[in-house]
């Protein structure tokens, strides 16, 4: 207990103001004063324990919360000694002056201690000040992508609220600290401001699907050349910072808009269209009751036709689709190089000659100029990277279509062999084709007569053979019913494509990837080495 915290040393005061003679009330002083020598010993260890890492209270910057610290020891022993220093008779004596004269040089010791901290800090308030004149965004060296970081020192802000703590204890501050107390709403405002453009360019880039990335490659340049600025010539003390945060804020919202605009299409009008081609079913087969041969293939033959035109009304919107998006990317391109020219033109002519000395720092990425061969090698790539959109879209549409396909020929396989019923909708069934009821149910109808000396079975087992493989041989011509990208549509309007022309027509898939080795080469060969043998062979009547 400190001899300010002890009761008895109060008590004592109050009783010398009675001036009661036989109180002996110096006699009590000598005894707190010995007392009191053992407390600046105390006050000396805990100070020599505590004085590199002395525990701060909480939110303090470091500074301030040693100054704070060491004050507080300070004051444990100044009150005690003012009262003491008003006892002349008590101060008169030996035990006294050796007190005195430790209680000085502790008293010295805690004042140079905060002096010291104090002359440090305000040495260390010129260093944040140059930390305002570096260009407000900085290109991460580590990454391959060239991350940009907010080039803002968290120092600053620790100066600015070590000279508020600073104004709180009476302690002179520079002017510079208080230029940055009065800024201090204006930098944590553009602080924030560039880190939230930051985050945001960054999200809009994940955001976008790898098969774009190319394609937006005039749009990525202007958001580029309307950050780049900050990398060269803007620090957070320009006074145009606010302008160039209204013009990455602007490009970010250009940015957005046409980003959204082809994840929207392609979401809703491609892959949501390819989905369903892939989900269709291609067979139609019996539910409940079982059918003639005759009239199976009658179903399936109308069955295929419907599904033939229904795909290729599908593929036309998707092909519809990817037209819009190649347009929408030729146009951007266009535009967006116009303007990225005239802003780097306008660039240039609005940069003095104090901006050089900061382009040492700048990789010369950052700064170099497009030349014309660079315009016209980044519009042939805009070129080339839509016709890679385009066989891309083409190829998943394939691929869309040997799915439902495959699928179709193993939903057949599986009800001609396990029975069941087929759902009353037209995609797939993981269900479908399994047993129902634990019964086989029926596929065909077919009448057991008696011709002396045999019993002969109408249809046929041949004939109900070959219907099965030309139920085959119909899922697998749909694809034929499906134009070819690129074909002139204004035929396919108002005109019926059935089996027997499907047969001798052009196939879309000429294109369907590295299994053909013709142009020529029929769907059905395709499928034969794309789907498994098992799947697409001759259907046995008994399994």
């Amino acid at each position: 207990m400190y001899i300010t915290d002890d009761l008895d040393f109060y008590q004592n005061v109050r009783f010398e103001k009675l001036n009661i003679p036989r109180l002996n009330v110096q006699h009590k002083y000598k005894a707190i004063l010995l007392q009191f020598e053992q407390e600046l010993e105390d006050i000396k260890k805990l100070y020599t324990k505590h004085k590199d890492d002395p525990p701060i209270v909480r939110n303090v910057p470091p500074i301030s919360g040693k100054i704070m610290w060491v004050r507080q020891l300070a004051e444990k022993i100044q009150e005690p000694m003012m009262i003491f220093a008003e006892q002349t008779t008590c101060m008169k004596t030996d035990d006294a002056r050796r007190i005195i004269k430790k209680y000085n040089r502790i008293a010295k010791l805690l004042l140079e201690y905060e002096i010291l901290y104090h002359l440090a800090w305000k040495d260390s308030v010129d260093v944040a000040t140059r930390y305002l004149q570096v260009p407000v965004l900085v290109r991460y060296p580590q990454t391959t992508s060239g991350m940009l970081l907010v080039n803002f020192d968290p120092y600053i802000f620790e100066v600015i609220k070590e000279s508020e703590y600073m104004i709180k204890l009476n302690l002179e501050i520079p002017e510079a600290a208080k230029v940055l107390v009065h800024s201090k709403d204006k930098l944590k405002a553009h602080f924030s401001q560039m880190k939230l453009l930051l985050d945001e360019d960054k999200d809009l880039r994940m955001g976008i699907p790898p098969i774009f990335l190319a394609l937006l490659g005039p749009s990525l340049k202007r958001v580029d050349s309307a950050i780049r600025p900050g990398l060269i010539s803007h620090t957070w003390t320009s006074l145009s910072l606010p302008i160039y945060f209204t013009q990455v804020k602007e490009a970010l919202a250009e940015l957005k808009i046409i980003v959204k605009q082809i994840s929207d299409i392609k979401t809703t009008r491609i892959d949501y269209m390819l989905k369903e081609i892939s989900e269709t079913l291609l067979c139609d087969l019996p539910e409940r009751n079982p059918w003639g041969v005759t009239e199976f293939l009658q179903k399936m033959e109308a069955y295929t036709d419907q599904m033939a035109m229904d795909i290729n009304k599908m593929s036309q919107v998707v092909e519809d689709a990817v037209k819009e998006l190649v347009r929408i990317f030729l146009h951007r391109a266009q535009l967006e190089q116009g303007m990225l020219l005239e802003s780097e033109a306008s660039t240039d002519r609005s940069e003095t000659i104090s901006v050089s000395t900061k382009l040492s720092s700048i990789t010369e990425s950052d700064a170099a100029p497009v030349s014309e061969d660079n315009d016209i090698s980044d519009e042939q790539q805009i070129r080339e990277a839509c016709d890679e959109l385009k066989e891309f879209f083409n190829q998943r549409l394939v691929e869309s279509l040997l799915k439902a396909t495959r699928h179709s020929l193993d939903v057949m396989r599986r009800r001609f062999f396990s029975g069941g019923r087929r759902s009353s909708i037209l995609h797939f069934d993981e269900n479908m084709g399994g047993i129902n009821d634990g019964s086989r149910m029926p596929f065909f109808i077919a009448d057991i007569t008696l011709a002396i000396p045999n019993v002969v079975m109408q249809p046929s087992l041949e004939d109900i053979q070959t219907a099965l493989n030309k139920a085959t041989q119909l899922v697998l011509d749909i694809s034929k019913g499906v134009y070819q990208w690129g074909q002139d549509r204004e035929k396919q309007h108002g005109t019926v494509i059935h089996h027997e022309s499907r047969r001798n027509s052009p196939t879309m898939l000429h294109g369907f990837g590295q299994e053909l080795n013709a142009r020529d080469e029929t769907f059905a060969s395709v499928l034969s080495k794309l789907i498994p043998k098992e799947h697409i062979k001759d259907f046995d009547i008994i399994p």
